[in-house]
């Protein structure tokens, strides 16, 4: 048996789980810094209008500090489901799904023009999350033709706030998709 200079149940479960793998980099600061910040900004906090979003992220965030603290859960997965990599996979699909949510909360949107035939249209695009973790342009709403939409050379801030809500529903509705599957979608 190994002399230890601590007590083992003094250690965290996931940060132990880890140590013992020799993954030192996954320290529990780690995840508990990435839990906590979201980097919302101060105009998403208050936009009342995600409230979906912000208690779907609250019941996921959850989820993945209950499965990170759970001696049990590491330990059904290691000795019945398939050992340290399906541990590993739970870690990941977890951070991915929270990514989901904030980029769904909080997106970026891209707007650009594209030639199709002999003319130019104005499009909004967002990103979402593949099942590896990377970012994917995979949401796109066509404002319409650009001599048409452009007014001065600006795209309307209305036609914008109403791309951008489309785009959102759009995400929200994968969300449901992907994790959710039985649930109805949100339709604007």
């Amino acid at each position: 048996m190994i002399d230890l200079p601590i007590e083992v149940s003094s250690i965290p479960t996931i940060f132990s789980y880890f140590f013992f793998l020799g993954m030192i980099e996954l320290k529990e600061e780690k995840w508990d810094s990435f839990i906590k910040d979201d980097k919302f900004t101060k105009r998403t906090l208050s936009d009342k209008s995600k409230a979906h979003f912000f208690q779907e992220l609250v019941d996921v965030k959850t989820r993945f500090r209950l499965f990170l603290d759970s001696n049990e859960s590491m330990n059904l997965l290691i000795d019945r489901k398939g050992g340290a990599s399906l541990v590993e996979a739970y870690i990941n699909a977890f951070v991915i799904r929270i990514k989901k949510l904030r980029l769904a909360i909080q997106p970026t949107f891209y707007t650009t023009s594209m030639t199709k035939g002999k003319f130019r249209y104005v499009v909004m695009k967002t990103c979402w999350i593949d099942t590896n973790g990377n970012y994917v342009k995979k949401f796109t709403k066509l404002l319409g033709r650009e001599d048409e939409v452009k007014i001065d050379g600006n795209i309307p801030k209305k036609l914008i706030e109403e791309s951008e809500d489309k785009l959102i529903t759009t995400m929200w509705n994968q969300y449901l998709k992907e994790y959710h599957p039985s649930s109805t979608p949100l339709f604007k």
